[in-house]
């Protein structure tokens, strides 16, 4: 099983059950038989005849819906929606300045755990058709602020530092912890007795550009051959 959160924009119309079923079929293909059990404030629980077709979903990432966006947690046995506090988020991360020896599957895992728990390398990446950047999808903790550079330890003792950018990094409030919205459209914000926060733009949506943030550091070690033994999933994209 797994946990999902629909986020919609103001004046979105939520999604039923069916209609979801509907659109998640029309997305993920044949899986087998599965179903959505709405769990209250936008959270479903998602149940899976076969443990295969949970590494697909989940593998897959976050679901644009056209309205909205479906995000994924691991399913806990203890959730409440009312406790809950939605942190991470699956978000395409832009590897810059990262020569192709660095490229192998095992490596690109390594560099991207600085910043989260990578899920998949983009199908353009794996098969080297640009050297402009590699491109991961990352769960990342968003109550941290994430970083725009990482540090990278070679085995012989050489450092180079990698620029991040983040593709699309969704809102995340600093008020109740939860993303998909920011401080200022947060309910509980405007709750009689409530302390109004403002929010820390700072780490929201990195670009390219250079800021002030410390880096994290991280330990690689360069393959000279993919680890056999590991299994990276894959997704064919279109080209970029």
């Amino acid at each position: 099983m797994l946990l999902a959160r629909l986020h919609l924009a103001a004046g979105e119309k939520p999604y039923s059950p069916t209609d979801l079923h509907k659109k998640l079929t029309q997305v993920w293909g044949e899986i087998g038989q599965w179903r959505a059990i709405p769990m209250g404030k936008g959270y479903f629980t998602l149940k899976f005849a076969y443990d295969e077709a949970v590494s697909k979903v989940w593998a897959q990432g976050a679901v644009s819906l056209k309205p909205g966006v479906l995000r994924f947690m691991r399913w806990s046995p203890n959730f409440s929606p009312a406790n809950q506090r939605n942190t991470n988020a699956q978000v395409w991360v832009r590897l810059w300045d990262l020569g192709l020896q660095f490229w192998e599957p095992v490596t690109l895992f390594e560099i991207a755990n600085g910043i989260g728990v990578p899920v998949k390398i983009d199908h353009n990446t794996l098969e080297r058709r640009f050297g402009l950047f590699a491109r991961v999808l990352v769960d990342v903790d968003l109550s941290c602020s994430p970083p725009c550079e990482l540090v990278v330890r070679r085995s012989n003792g050489e450092i180079m530092t990698v620029e991040v950018e983040y593709e699309r990094l969704p809102d995340f409030c600093s008020h109740c912890g939860n993303v998909g919205h920011r401080v200022t459209a947060c309910k509980l914000v405007q709750k009689p007795g409530s302390v109004v926060v403002e929010e820390n733009e700072e780490g929201r949506g990195c670009s390219r550009k250079p800021r002030r943030r410390r880096c994290k550091f991280k330990q690689v070690y360069v393959a000279k051959e993919a680890d056999k033994g590991k299994q990276v999933v894959i997704i064919q994209l279109p080209k970029l």
